[in-house]
């Protein structure tokens, strides 16, 4: 969130477990996105030869998929270049130790790159969370035909979300 120094760590072997699935299906996730697009045009597989525009929206869509998850990646591997290269108690990302030491000498300028990243990961994610229902005020025509309710379902997805930070914030002031 916004209060970087907060940290889910205080779950124990929980914790573990999350940071272990969020490293390795970052990858995963922008390994599957490599192999569509190489199917999509490279391959040019039947089924998926759509007109101009259904390519267009494919190709955005599965770039802000993967950019989210490159992002988080890359967020992940500045957090532990910026910590002296040493995870934080119940913390395991195997790959965000390698790209941190692949990337970053040493942790002078990995704090920026937090930032850029973390900046860069929320941004992402703001313009996916909205590019259906913009195609539908701008009256554009859907070449992905979801059904015409997803385009209603970011704004109520946010509402539940931001309730349920609020109420969970609430919770931790309480219990500071």
């Amino acid at each position: 969130g916004l209060y970087t120094p907060f940290s889910l760590s205080f779950t124990g072997p929980f914790y573990s477990v999350v940071t272990i699935i969020q490293d390795i299906f970052s990858v995963l996730v922008i390994l599957a996105v490599l192999a569509a697009l190489y199917r999509r045009f490279i391959i040019h597989i039947p089924r998926l030869e759509v007109d101009k525009k259904g390519k267009t929206d494919a190709v955005f869509i599965l770039l802000m998929i993967m950019f989210v998850c490159i992002f988080m990646l890359a967020q992940n591997s500045a957090l532990v270049a910026r910590e002296n290269f040493t995870l934080g108690e119940n913390e395991i990302r195997p790959f965000s130790i390698f790209l941190a030491g692949l990337f970053f000498s040493e942790n002078g300028n990995a704090s920026t790159f937090y930032e850029v990243f973390w900046w860069g990961h929320i941004l992402v994610i703001l313009v996916f969370l909205n590019y259906l229902p913009m195609i539908y005020l701008l009256g554009k025509h859907d070449s992905l035909q979801f059904p015409m309710i997803t385009r209603f379902l970011s704004p109520l997805a946010a509402l539940f979300l931001f309730t349920g930070a609020l109420l969970f914030w609430k919770y931790g002031i309480n219990h500071y």
